[in-house]
């Protein structure tokens, strides 16, 4: 028998696709479906027959009247999921919801059993199960650093990786705000991207910055931060991606390094070599055509001219050859014992012409007994460069210096000169490759300042120091060390 008015009101009537009116022994009083497809047979097959006679299969039999009866025992609500191929020939899940029924048929109890479709549902679920299941594998197995924040700015979660970056664990994480890893020149820019973040302004923001980690260690990252909102699109949270990115940074960092050295030494090659030996061929040229009438003293000047311009050019093509080997690593050191006394002597006896031509003295104030543990041509290339370098600023008839003290097990070999010195600006640039720090000598002399450079390249290779002090128009002093014990190496 067909149900024609009886009214069936559910609070969720909107999500009922199936309701179904049985009796206590199985019997279907009435179907109302939405959408008939959804059924297993038609409603003429349905009304009136029972469990037994509706489902061929007995796991469904079971089900269906297990329900009933547990449903009426109870009396309360039963709810069972399951799924059923219906007439639509597609395999489908359920949610039946089954309840007491107030009205009896033939003196007998009923249910009112609702049937909602919840496929859709259950694949959005699996689908946002599957998602969560791969971010949560990505989350703990990546490198990349992956931390969650709240609005407020603290860290609430982090995975692994970002724990390794910073050298902090999540519980100690969870105590620290993110300006924590903020340098104080980044500081306001950044608390203002994280303000614009919360209140909607932008959805996310990306920077490469330093961090300091707990060890200390300054590090460089790419930092990615996204912003966590709400159905109502109101940011909850935000969602940190670090990444390490120091090691690319120091590739680039010598790959510019390399770039600068490479135009030094080009303009070197161009120019600075040829400026010497123009001269030289210029003087040679005075000097043969007027062999005959040139006074003395001026043949004199023009030969010191030449011997000047001659020691420069050797001067720069050994600093030169030098350096290049330095920078491809052609380089094989071979310290011993070496009496420092000695190799400063043969240095200076080296530069005795152009001292001479400057009237600048040299004192070797270091005892005649004292050695070093160094490479012989290391140590000669960096007096040799020290000493010219100390002659080309000096004033006429003034004196430099080269004495040492010990600390500890190294020597610290200083060469004064009273001359010219260096302003501040001056001094910053001495020892870095891409900046352009020659000036002119006292008698005009040109340089590449490459041999300081070079100078700083075989100290670093000892594990040395190397610096200066000065003050304009009183001198400047080039200090730097070396070991005097093999150990110290």
């Amino acid at each position: 028998m067909e149900l024609k008015n009886i009214q069936v009101e559910s609070p969720n009537s909107e999500n009922q696709d199936i309701i179904f009116i049985i009796t206590e022994d199985g019997i279907f009083l009435d179907v109302i479906a939405i959408n008939e497809d959804l059924l297993y047979k038609k409603k003429s097959e349905i009304i009136g027959f029972s469990i037994n006679s509706v489902f061929e299969d007995e796991k469904y039999r079971n089900l269906f009247s297990n329900l009933i009866k547990n449903t009426l025992a109870s009396g309360k609500s039963v709810t069972i999921k399951y799924n059923l191929t219906v007439m639509a020939g597609v395999d489908l899940a359920f949610e039946a919801t089954c309840s007491p029924f107030q009205i009896k048929f033939d003196n007998k109890r009923s249910a009112i059993i609702i049937i909602t479709n919840i496929t859709d549902k259950i694949a959005s679920e699996n689908a946002l199960q599957k998602s969560e299941t791969n971010f949560r594998s990505i989350y703990e197995t990546t490198n990349v650093g992956i931390a969650i924040r709240n609005d407020q700015g603290y860290y609430i979660a982090a995975n692994k990786a970002f724990e390794n970056i910073l050298g902090y664990t999540e519980n100690e994480l969870t105590e620290i705000h993110f300006t924590h890893f903020i340098s104080p020149d980044d500081l306001e820019s950044e608390l203002q991207l994280h303000k614009q973040l919360t209140s909607n302004q932008i959805n996310k923001y990306t920077l490469e910055k330093k961090i300091s980690t707990k060890s200390g260690e300054t590090i460089w990252c790419n930092l990615n931060v996204a912003a966590i909102r709400d159905i109502e699109n109101k940011s909850t949270s935000s969602i940190s991606v670090l990444v390490d990115v120091t090691e690319r940074r120091t590739h680039e960092e010598k790959l510019k390094n390399l770039n600068a050295t490479k135009d030094k030494f080009f303009s070197i090659i161009s120019h600075d070599i040829q400026n010497p030996l123009i001269g030289i061929i210029g003087l040679g040229e005075v000097l043969k055509d007027r062999v005959d009438t040139i006074e003395s003293w001026e043949r004199d000047k023009i030969i010191r001219w030449i011997i000047e311009g001659s020691q420069t050019a050797r001067n720069l093509l050994i600093n030169l050859s030098e350096w290049s080997r330095s920078q491809s690593n052609q380089i094989e050191l071979q310290p011993t014992h070496i009496n420092l006394y000695e190799v400063v002597e043969n240095n200076i006896f080296i530069a005795k012409n152009l001292a001479e031509y400057k009237r600048v003295s040299i004192l070797n104030k270091i005892p005649d007994y004292f050695s070093v543990w160094i490479d012989v041509n290391i140590l000669n290339t960096i007096i040799r460069n020290l000493i010219t370098n100390a002659i080309k600023f000096s004033d006429s008839e003034s004196t430099i210096e080269i004495s040492i003290t010990t600390k500890e097990n190294n020597c610290i070999v200083s060469v004064k000169d009273h001359g010219i010195g260096l302003t501040p600006i001056q001094l910053e640039k001495l020892f870095i490759p891409t900046k352009k720090a020659t000036t002119p000598g006292t008698s005009n002399e040109r340089g590449t300042g490459l041999g300081l450079i070079l100078c700083k390249e075989f100290v670093d290779k000892y594990n040395g120091k190397i610096w200066v002090t000065s003050i304009p128009n009183q001198g400047s002093t080039f200090y730097f060390t070396i070991p005097i014990q093999p150990n110290q190496i």
